[in-house]
This record gives C-alpha cells, sequence and structure tokens, in this order.
C-alpha cells in the first residue's frame, strides 16, 4: 500500500503527478514480478486555480490506477479498510 497526500499551488512541484506516475508504474511492476498487488490510494490538495491544475493532476494519477478520495482523512480510512481487509482475508487476523 502507498498513500499519497499531493499539495498543489505555489511553492509545490510544478507537475507533481509526471513525476509520481512513471515511479508508480516501477513500482507496480516490480510487485507484479514478486506476485504481490501494490494498492495506491491518495488525495490530491488544490483547486483548477493552481498552477499545476487539481483535474489535470487526479486525471494523470487516475490513470496509473491511483483511487483518490475527497479528503486526506478519508484516504486514510479507505487505505487502512484495504490493508484491514487483506489482512483477513490473507488469513493474517
Amino acid at each position: 500500500m502507498i498513500l499519497l497526500d499531493i499539495v498543489l499551488g505555489y511553492g509545490s512541484h510544478p507537475d507533481p503527478a509526471a513525476e509520481m506516475v512513471p515511479v508508480i508504474q516501477k513500482a507496480r511492476d516490480l510487485a507484479s514480478k514478486a506476485g504481490r498487488h501494490l494498492a495506491v490510494m491518495g488525495f490530491v490538495c488544490g483547486t483548477a486555480a493552481d498552477p499545476q491544475n487539481l483535474s489535470r493532476q487526479e486525471t494523470a494519477l487516475r490513470e496509473v490506477g491511483v483511487t483518490l478520495a475527497e479528503s486526506n482523512a478519508q484516504a486514510v480510512r479507505m487505505a487502512a479498510s484495504l490493508v484491514l481487509e487483506a489482512d483477513v482475508v490473507g488469513g493474517r487476523l
């Protein structure tokens, strides 16, 4: 599980999704080759008026399979739920 909290605006990276997408793809490929699934969830804090454009960032992340939440708190709850579910299904709880 990778949990992302991305903040847009002045002083932030000019295109965070462009930096993250190849890394996410590589991490997923490595996990797949090892017979594992890698879930990636997160939240993008920003607006359409930010220089990075919220919609463009979210679209790029979704296209690589990132599940985005409506808030960082919701992203944490979703990630925790997925991890707990995997533990139960995998017989670790």
